[in-house]
């Protein structure tokens, strides 16, 4: 079983969905789950690796503190002494990659090799999609992509959901907030 074994979750508390309690144990809980499922079913090959998930509010501002600020999840999975690889390095490479250019890592590295820097990662596995910047690491290039493509749809549809129980809850706000009120 895929289970954590270190990261943090880190933001400045202004977005319902991704920095209510609620939503980050069932962040936690959604990342670590799927990969134990595709586990289990022989889709991947192996339970461990790290799992990066940038803050899709904060934008690219090209230094290294603006990129620590701007993680919002930093997942290990799994037994971190068996890793073959420093599956967290090279996920947060990717995922450095992809939100400082705006494509996914395969796309650049197929399509936009001229956008390549020195240290930037050879490997897909970084994504964007519907806002959201996730790398995953720890298989097959090819898999980790589908692993990060996975995550951010589930996370789009967990925010969309957070936002529909909200609105039915509190059918007369006009905006976001006035239901403290």
């Amino acid at each position: 079983m895929a289970q954590p074994v270190g990261g943090f979750i880190q933001g400045d508390g202004r977005s319902y969905f991704l920095h209510s309690l609620e939503g980050r144990k069932g962040i936690i809980a959604l990342l670590a789950e799927t990969v134990d499922l595709w586990v289990a079913r022989g889709f991947l090959h192996r339970n461990h690796g790290c799992i990066v998930v940038m803050d899709p509010r904060l934008p690219y501002r090209g230094d290294a503190e603006e990129f620590s600020k701007a993680i919002f999840i930093a997942l290990r999975l799994g037994n971190v002494d068996a890793w073959e690889h420093p599956y967290d390095d090279i996920a947060l490479a990717k995922a450095k990659l992809s939100w400082r250019t705006g494509f996914s890592t395969r796309e650049v590295i197929e399509l936009y090799p001229h956008l390549l820097e020195e240290g930037d990662v050879r490997w897909a596995g970084g994504i964007v999609f519907n806002g959201w910047v996730v790398a995953y690491s720890g298989d097959k290039a090819y898999l980790d992509e589908a692993v990060a493509y996975t995550q951010a749809a589930m996370l789009t549809a967990g925010a969309r959901s957070f936002l529909n129980s909200l609105l039915e809850e509190h059918p007369d706000i006009s905006f976001l907030g006035d239901e403290k009120k």
